[in-house]
């Protein structure tokens, strides 16, 4: 039955004109599009009904499509804008995969849109569940200091950080009161803002649990929190979209009982089943969809875990349904190697392993496991999906640290429609932490990965259509900031090419561009969104020495409550595929993690640094700190390479009193180790004194990550890096030479953190083997992984491998000479990265 609207349906034989008009049908609560042209009226999901005569009828629905108006032109050129291409030019195809994912991608968005609390959306805070290890436990058992602002008055107040965070806010409510202070708004639409951060503390989380707290008691520092009322935030608002749902499948039935001809009028006969007939034919496929086959289980669910196993054999056995319940959780590592092993061209194998996927628990799937099913080795559908069913009880921290992979992932799934690509979608929609990096990633990609653009772009669109006029606004800003940034560094190459030395007016120059160019008035920082940049400060800003001629920039804090914010400083990178740096910088958080859930804090200093193009990108300047080559310069200039006692002398004229002093050395140890032990792993190469920093407060840490997997630099053919990680002599100097106390804790600690990290081996290397479709050039095939398999000694004892990594640590000592004269010609040649 077909229901119009004469104002809207003028002309029956219209509707023959889809790009003219709707068909909609009612399914649950909503309206869905009867999108695809080969859907079937009688093959619907959704419910038929009989009317008097028993006749089965339907009620479709026929709307004009919306016009194309000015709100919805300038809509779609923001939505380009921020994407980086445009859709609507590239899906002219109505019926192309691109143009139904786009439509289907609406179903999880509105999904999670129904289900999102606009509050914890809004205030989601900066947490983590890594336990506080030994060393900072005495520091954490002291009450923290916090100062509350709210309008022009202050609060000072002292808080356990055992407690809750709603705590602080309790306490700022009665102190108002005792002081006989009135609030503007019911007090239950306060909350606490970190003051010169888009960061809030909220929620029934510890205060200890929150980065920013254990942050201020590392440092030492007091916390200063805005009480603000929740509507003064700006507003999450999403534009209602105007189109109706469309069904996740074409909606062709596959059942031969639905297609039979027997017991059916000639009138009830729509299409036959192939099976009823019995003469010749030709056939036009126009697409296909894989059913789901009915299966029984297999025999023996213990042969999972035999690698030599021939494909599965059947029984249905109930008693064996209990039985991989039981066991699959001790299989789990095993399952990507049966899997690799089946062979998928035959039917009955492929029934077999369904049924064990289809019963198998994702709750005993450890995380390396699933995120190595997500790889390029498996396009089953049925293997991709489980392996999301483990990633949906991941924290959001925990899927922010692994998101730089599963973004890279999208590219090897056999559709633009996945699981993968929908649980991304609503986990982004549900965090604004998880949103902000989603963007970028995907962005960076749709400018650089022309192969994979339309699918990134596709799902891209999709998030953006969902998360809000405040995030949209937000990477509005940012997207101006990076084009006018980039038309800046383009034209300073002009000025100086890439084997041009800079000239004494490149400071002013580039002052000149940047008064010129349109910058946002504030933005939110892309490398962290907790950081609002404001005005930039102009006579700060100059262009570094190094062939890339990378923009050095200073902006002011848009945030004005509380103290004054330091500014915040960008490097500006143009001609320099950053990618490679985040995944290295990636790779330290996540190693930093693992030594912390150990009780070792090694004191690592991840930086920020994100691409946001092609071959554009930003990172964090790390301030109160130096290269090791600026304080060598300090004692004699290139000559300073040589003098053991630099770096030393350095750090203690920077910390003098004698606590002080201690806490640095503590750092620079602990620093020292960690980085030791994260290159050597990682294989980092072009190891010089201008790529290796030290901080006033003794952190040791490396920067500029262009060489990863063993890649050396070489010079005339010949290989200058032998050592196997930086441990020169003035490094060891600073720990009292070999045989001091303070070595001794260097190399136990290395040891320690050596031994951890090859525990977490098959995360590292499912994390790396995930990024081989980058196009990094030292990540291109599974050989590049090879040197992280050595490198961890992978087959090796705990025995052997601590052994191993103490003989990389003497051969450090024996080449520093070595270092030390590479070091030399790098200062005496002014070479720059």
């Amino acid at each position: 039955m077909l229901v119009q609207d004469k104002k809207l349906l003028t002309e029956p034989l219209a509707i023959l004109e889809p790009e003219r008009y709707m068909l909609l049908y009612k399914k649950g609560n909503n309206w869905y599009e009867i999108y695809d042209d080969f859907q079937v009226l009688q093959t619907l999901d959704a419910m038929w009904c009989q009317d008097t005569q028993g006749v089965r009828t339907y009620r479709i629905l026929v709307l004009r499509c919306p016009d194309d108006t000015e709100e919805r032109r300038s809509s779609q050129k923001m939505l380009t804008d921020l994407i980086g291409y445009d859709l609507s030019a590239a899906a002219t195809d109505r019926l192309s995969e691109l143009n139904f994912t786009r439509r289907k991608f609406a179903s999880p968005r509105k999904e999670e849109l129904q289900r999102r609390d606009p509050k914890a959306y809004a205030l989601e805070p900066w947490t983590t569940s890594v336990p506080i290890t030994k060393d900072q436990q005495s520091k954490f058992t002291q009450a923290l200091s916090v100062t509350l602002y709210y309008g022009d008055l202050s609060f000072k107040l002292k808080v356990d950080i055992t407690m809750a965070a709603n705590y602080v806010l309790n306490a700022f409510k009665e102190i108002m009161s005792e002081n006989g202070h009135t609030l503007e708004c019911a007090a239950d639409d306060l909350v606490l803002k970190v003051c010169g951060r888009e960061e809030f503390i909220s929620g029934k989380s510890q205060l200890s649990d929150f980065l920013w707290v254990r942050q201020c008691l590392k440092t030492k520092q007091e916390m200063h929190l805005s009480v603000l009322p929740f509507t003064s935030l700006e507003k999450d608002t999403v534009r209602m979209e105007d189109l109706p749902l469309v069904d996740s499948f074409t909606g062709l039935s596959n059942s031969h009982n639905e297609l039979t001809l027997a017991n059916k009028d000639v009138d009830d006969v729509l299409m036959i089943s192939l099976w009823d007939c019995e003469r010749k034919f030709r056939v036009k496929l126009l697409g296909f969809d894989i059913p789901n086959l009915p299966c029984s289980a297999p025999s023996d669910v213990e042969e999972v875990g035999d690698m030599s196993m021939s494909p599965l054999s059947m029984s249905g056995d109930t008693a064996n349904l209990q039985r991989l319940k039981k066991k699959s959780v001790h299989f789990s590592a095993n399952l990507p190697q049966y899997l690799r092993k089946v062979d998928w061209l035959k039917p009955r194998a492929v029934q077999d392993v369904h049924w064990l996927l289809h019963n198998w628990d994702p709750k005993d799937l450890d995380v390396p496991t699933a995120l190595e099913l997500l790889s390029v080795d498996f396009a089953d559908e049925q293997v991709r999906k489980l392996a999301v069913e483990k990633l949906e009880s991941l924290s959001n921290s925990e899927i922010l640290r692994y998101l730089l992979q599963l973004v890279q992932t999208l590219k090897v799934e056999p559709y633009h429609d996945s699981f993968l690509a929908r649980f991304l979608i609503q986990r982004a929609l549900q965090s604004k932490r998880i949103g902000h990096f989603f963007f970028w990633y995907l962005r960076s990609e749709v400018t650089g990965s022309p192969y994979f653009r339309q699918r990134l772009a596709a799902v891209l669109e999709a998030y953006l259509l969902g998360c809000g006029q405040a995030m949209l606004d937000s990477f509005q800003r940012q997207v101006e900031l990076v084009k006018s940034l980039e038309e800046v560094a383009i034209g300073i190459k002009k000025h100086f090419p890439e084997k041009t030395d800079l000239a004494p007016n490149a400071a002013a120059l580039v002052q000149d561009m940047l008064r010129t160019c349109k910058l946002p008035v504030d933005f939110q920082v892309p490398f962290d969104p907790r950081i609002r940049a404001g005005p930039i400060l102009l006579d700060c800003c100059k262009v570094m020495a190094s062939k890339k001629k990378p923009l050095w920039l200073e902006f002011s804090s848009a945030c004005s409550e509380g103290p004054p914010n330091p500014p915040v400083g960008i490097i500006f990178k143009h001609g320099d595929d950053l990618r490679q740096d985040m995944l290295v910088i990636q790779t330290l958080t996540i190693m930093d993690s693992i030594w912390q859930e150990k009780s070792l804090d090694l004191n690592l200093v991840p930086y920020g640094c994100i691409a946001t193009g092609y071959n554009i990108g930003m990172i964090e300047i790390v301030r109160n700190a130096a290269t090791i080559a600026t304080v060598q310069r300090t004692k004699g200039g290139s000559s300073g390479a040589f003098r053991n006692d630099t770096l030393f002398e350095w750090l203690k004229g920077r910390n003098m009193l004698q606590e002080i002093h201690f806490n640095a050395m503590e750092r620079f140890v602990t620093s020292c180790a960690g980085y030791c032990v994260a290159t050597y792993v990682l294989g980092i190469g072009d190891r010089h004194n201008d790529n290796i920093m030290i901080m006033d407060q003794g952190n040791l840490f490396h920067i500029d990550f262009g060489h990863i997997m063993g890649n050396t630099k070489r010079f005339l053919g010949v290989n200058r890096e032998r050592s196997p990680f930086v441990l020169t002599p003035d490094f060891l100097y600073v720990m009292g030479r070999v045989g001091s106390l303070y070595f001794q804790r260097f190399t136990d600690t290395c040891v320690q953190a050596y031994l951890a990290l090859r525990c977490h081996s098959h995360l590292l290397i499912t994390l790396f083997s995930l990024m081989l479709l980058t196009g990094i050039p030292e990540l291109s095939c599974a050989q590049d992984i090879t040197y992280l398999r050595e490198a961890l000694q992978e087959g090796r004892s705990e025995e052997e491998a601590g052994q191993h990594f103490l003989q990389q640590i003497a051969e450090c000592e024996r080449l520093g000479v070595t270092v030390q004269a590479n070091w030399w010609i790098h200062m005496l040649m002014g070479i720059k990265g």
